[in-house]
């Protein structure tokens, strides 16, 4: 379940759902060269929570929105 998805009144049911398991990915934003953006490291880690909340019942949290890149 991603936060940015809920609607307010479905917040409070997706983490009983998910027993207050929380993911916030977290990567670092740097220079990989000319193949890979500078957001390789967080994208990865958003791809790698998405695919465990498909297999658990998670709340991932957008690190943009503690970064006020929202």
């Amino acid at each position: 379940m991603i936060w940015d998805n809920l609607r307010e009144e479905e917040f409070e049911g997706a983490i009983k759902k998910s027993g207050g398991l929380c993911v916030i990915p977290i990567g670092c934003m740097e220079k990989h060269g000319q193949h890979l953006p500078v957001g390789a490291d967080y994208i990865q880690a958003l791809a790698i929570a998405k695919a465990a909340a498909e297999i658990e019942d998670v709340v991932i949290f957008p690190v943009g929105a503690w970064l006020g890149e929202v």
